[in-house]
């Protein structure tokens, strides 16, 4: 690689990094924000229905959000995969090969593209997001039709028409 690829190669690299650093982060607060908010709803202080809908509207805006963002970011990290194995086959296929040798694939080795391919964290980390979007759908839709006024008994969250 000549400098300007070696800048390209440094600044993909360090934007990957970030965008998975930021993609973690966003799952941590995910988390601890669904498993505190469902607890919550038994709360006494959440005996309005109203209360409770809006509630659980927000929390299910956010895990659509939360959806959305992930598979932003799945395409980012994508995308910074490829061009990163682009830049390092740049070295290892070009002229230079013959005047520095072989370079270490990382992003362009057999190996990464089967770590990266199936079921990953990455998607993992999908299936927990559409997970926690249909139980809120759920309990949105149970609290939307109490405040309706259609006809349900549930125990659970303290509901009885």
């Amino acid at each position: 690689m000549k400098a300007p690829e070696i800048q390209q190669y440094s600044t993909a690299g360090a934007i990957r990094s970030n965008d998975i650093r930021i993609r973690w982060a966003r799952a941590g607060m995910f988390i601890a924000i669904n498993g505190l908010a469902l607890p919550a709803l038994t709360r006494p202080e959440f005996e309005n229905p109203n209360f409770r809908l809006l509630f659980a509207a927000i929390i299910l805006g956010l895990n659509f959000l939360w959806i959305t963002s992930n598979q932003r970011s799945g395409r980012g990290i994508g995308y910074y995969d490829q061009k990163l194995a682009t830049l390092e086959l740049l070295d290892h296929y070009g002229p230079s090969r013959e005047q520095h040798g072989t370079r270490v694939l990382i992003f362009a080795d057999p190996a990464f593209q089967r770590l990266t391919r199936g079921l990953t964290l990455q998607s993992q980390l999908q299936i927990l997001a559409c997970t926690f979007f249909g139980i809120w759908a759920v309990v949105t839709w149970i609290f939307g039709a109490a405040v309706v006024g259609w006809k349900i008994d549930i125990p659970i969250f303290g509901i009885y028409n």
